[in-house]
């Protein structure tokens, strides 16, 4: 026997065994030994030839098979390969006279459990041999069970599979992960290097990286990729890996998975491009709807500046009339001319123009309308801070001085329905944000605020509400508190309103965008939280969070290709 076999953990009590013996001696031998073994029932068929014994097989179900490989019918390894084609599942043991070792090895590996020689059978031995043989067969059925459904789950999955040799560079691809990529088995290199050379270039850096970062400090292997394809063009990967360490610390073997995610990437992409179109509308939408407020705002005091204007232009010509009769009165005293009826003239012309009257109002016109030209400049300026141009790129920004130029903006959305009050925190840093959708998630928040209180004061004649804005400095984050006093939102949609296209509001009021991109600006592209507090009847509370330093994205989120480190390999 190869090897000892160790005492079975399993308790056998009943056993049916098929002895395939041509010797009748050794038959004997054996029947009288499996009678005295303790504890277990053997109940024993003897067959002389290999037509018996797959006759036997084809009729009976024996739990092991004792088979000598020299019979009157077949020899050798013939005899193992007949026996196990009928029996593929039942434990063999070989029974050897003079065959040769080569024979026994090819037979452990044909499928045979153990081997035992004749004429030195001890009772012990041969219990223990059974027993083993049972337990190794069942667990050698259990394994191939196992791979069998493994095999089926991965061939009915997306799922791709490779294995990394570390040390001598050898790499495994399963048919899945090679077909993604188009791969044959003919033109197939089973190296690291085939599956380095495929990376994209702008990937080529971060994978190495991650590979040596895993190997080397147990960081977590699961990145995204592109490798080409055969075709040339290049396939996005989704994998996950886990190394195998020695007793020494060194990476010896690493397998994972790998799924083709490139029409998940695509989805993205339009997913991407429907945001930056809804995105688009909504903006156009908020200058539609601020058109007209905007229009308004100014036109204000482009009226009185008008008016001023106009007033000052007719108080110059009576100015000037004045001016002209001190100028004649000046001449005449200069000559020695009599310049009483000059000075009456001057007096009437003083009269009529009404100059002390000319006198208050000029300069208080001349004040207004400096302050209505103020007042459009600081409308244009908010404006023109509101529709900030979108960037990808995150800027330092006042978070305090962009929020009132968005209350500026929106002003008559809200002045005719509610009082707005700011409580800005003056210790407010600068904010690292997007600063054009930060604006645009304020407006939504403000316009909602308004409508909110106007539906609901439709119910209170009339009662003005209040809208509430406050910054604070929260450390590593700055928090915006947005609310308002109108009807508030029933807490069973609270979960629904950052839905796209979910709406409270009446038909033609709302598109259902506005707090859908609002999650989207805080949540996807400042890493922050946006939460809501709502009360029915009492109002709504926005609380919106995000990181004063905009976090510094991870190497695998990176495209360019960095300074490369070799993975070590002990």
């Amino acid at each position: 026997m190869s090897e000892l076999p160790v005492e079975s953990s399993r308790i056998y009590r009943d056993l049916s065994l098929l002895h395939v013996e041509d010797s009748r001696t050794d038959h004997i031998i054996i029947k009288g030994i499996l009678q005295n073994i303790p504890g277990c029932n053997f109940t024993t068929c003897n067959v002389v030839t290999m037509a018996e014994a797959e006759q036997a097989l084809l009729e009976n179900d024996f739990d092991i098979i004792l088979l000598d490989l020299s019979l009157p019918d077949s020899t050798g390894l013939d005899s193992l390969a007949r026996v196990h084609d009928i029996a593929p599942h039942k434990p063999i043991i070989l029974l050897t006279g003079n065959d040769s070792e080569d024979v026994i090895i090819e037979g452990i590996r044909h499928g045979a459990q153990d081997y035992l020689p004749k004429g030195n059978v001890k009772p012990d031995l041969l219990k223990r041999t059974i027993f083993a043989a049972i337990d190794r067969k069942a667990i050698e059925e259990a394994l191939k069970t196992s791979e069998e459904r493994f095999e089926l789950a991965v061939r009915g999955s997306s799922v791709g599979l490779w294995d990394w040799d570390v040390r001598n560079s050898q790499f495994y691809w399963s048919d899945r992960f090679k077909g993604m990529l188009g791969i044959t088995d003919e033109d197939f290199i089973p190296d690291f290097s085939s599956f380095e050379n495929r990376l994209h270039p702008e990937d080529h850096g971060r994978v190495m990286e991650a590979l040596r970062r895993h190997m080397d400090d147990r960081h977590e292997y699961d990145i995204e990729y592109r490798l080409r394809h055969e075709k040339g063009h290049y396939v996005w990967m989704h994998t996950r890996g886990q190394a195998i360490w020695d007793e020494d610390d060194c990476p010896t073997r690493m397998a994972g998975s790998v799924d083709d995610i490139t029409e998940k990437k695509k989805a993205e992409k339009d997913r991407v491009n429907i945001e930056l179109q809804l995105r688009h509308a909504q903006k156009l939408e908020a200058i539609g709807q601020l058109a007209a407020g905007i229009a308004h705002e100014i036109n204000t005091p482009i009226q009185f500046v008008g008016d001023n204007t106009r007033f000052l232009q007719d108080a110059f010509i009576d100015i000037e009339l004045l001016l002209k009769a001190c100028l004649k009165l000046i001449e005449h005293t200069e000559s020695g001319q009599d310049s009483q009826p000059l000075v009456n003239e001057i007096k009437e012309i003083i009269e009529d123009i009404d100059l002390n009257f000319l006198m208050d109002e000029v300069p208080n016109a001349a004040q207004q309308s400096l302050d209505g030209i103020e007042r459009i400049g600081s409308i244009v300026k908010a404006m023109k801070e509101f529709s900030h141009p979108g960037s990808t790129n995150k800027q330092f920004v006042d978070l305090n001085k962009s929020i009132a130029s968005t209350i500026t903006v929106s002003r008559n959305e809200w002045k005719y329905v509610a009082d707005l009050k700011t409580d800005f925190d003056p210790e407010l840093k600068l904010v690292e944000c997007l600063p054009g959708e930060i604006n645009q998630v304020v407006l939504n928040m403000i316009v909602n605020a308004a409508h909110a209180i106007e539906e609901k004061n439709k119910e209170n004649n009339n009662e003005r509400g209040f809208i509430r804005i406050g910054t604070e400095n929260l450390g590593e984050y700055c928090q915006i508190v947005i609310s308002d006093t109108g009807g508030g939102i029933p807490a069973e949609i609270h979960q629904k309103i950052f839905d796209p296209f979910f709406t409270t509001k009446n038909v033609g009021k709302g598109t259902g965008q506005g707090l859908a991109i609002a999650y989207s600006v805080i949540v996807d592209k400042h890493q922050g939280t946006i939460d809501i507090k709502s009360e029915k009847n009492i109002g709504t509370m926005f609380i919106i969070k995000i990181p004063i330093k905009s976090p510094v994205e991870s190497n695998s989120a990176q495209g360019e290709r960095t300074d490369e480190k070799k993975i070590a390999v002990c």
